[in-house]
């Protein structure tokens, strides 16, 4: 069985089907504007050299690691990590540890057991912040 690792989390189990559960649970998106500084300098009629403050807001998508359709619970967590669990069935969840102070979410489908995610046996976190389960 295949098998990922998300930092200060450990290991996990991967469902054989994760490829179609992507599909099936797409990540979450939505629309931002986003301000673009659009400067430069012109000569103005007058021979003058005018600076132009063309700014103007643009809609940009954005997408994150959450996947539409899935309700998601805290199950864990230490300083400015959290971690998230989606259950999609008795066997099967999506994982996603957010650390977003420090610049990275990560997200995995995993199995399940007893609905907690399942660690292979060779489980092996050199730095773990919290060991889930």
């Amino acid at each position: 069985m295949k098998k990922v690792y998300i930092s200060f989390c450990g290991e996990f189990q991967v469902p054989s089907n994760s490829e179609a559960l992507k599909v099936k649970h797409p990540k979450n998106f939505g629309f931002e504007e986003v301000l673009v500084r659009n400067r430069y300098n012109e000569i103005d009629d007058d021979g003058r050299q005018v600076e132009i403050d063309d700014d103007f807001y643009r809609k940009e998508r954005y997408e994150n690691e959450y996947r539409e359709g899935l309700d998601y619970e805290y199950i864990d967590g230490k300083d400015s990590l959290s971690v998230y669990l989606a259950v999609i069935d008795n066997n099967v969840g999506h994982l996603v540890a957010d650390c977003t102070a420090g610049g990275w979410v990560s997200s995995t489908f995993v199995v399940l057991e007893d609905g907690k995610p399942k660690r292979p046996v060779s489980n092996f976190n050199p730095n773990p912040v919290r060991q889930l389960v």
